[in-house]
């Protein structure tokens, strides 16, 4: 059984998750950096993007990602 703070936990976790997931779908940068602490490190190389600080992703995601016309994240769990 789960007691009150697992259960809170695990909501804010998904707020955290959708919180990241809407700010990279809507290009919302400010968003973005409120998911991160300022000292992260973020690395997307296993998806052939770049690895560095939260800013500098941000940087990079800011500058790559209007290319594409449509953005969609899919969050689920097994």
């Amino acid at each position: 059984m789960l007691d009150l703070q697992t259960i809170s936990d695990r909501i804010e976790i998904d707020d955290l998750i959708t919180t990241y997931t809407r700010s990279v779908d809507t290009l919302d940068w400010d968003r973005f950096s409120t998911v991160f602490t300022e000292d992260a490190t973020i690395d997307y190389t296993a998806s052939g993007g770049q690895k560095g600080t939260r800013d500098e992703i941000r940087d990079w995601l800011a500058a790559t990602l209007p290319m594409f016309s449509n953005m969609q994240h899919y969050v689920a769990q097994k």
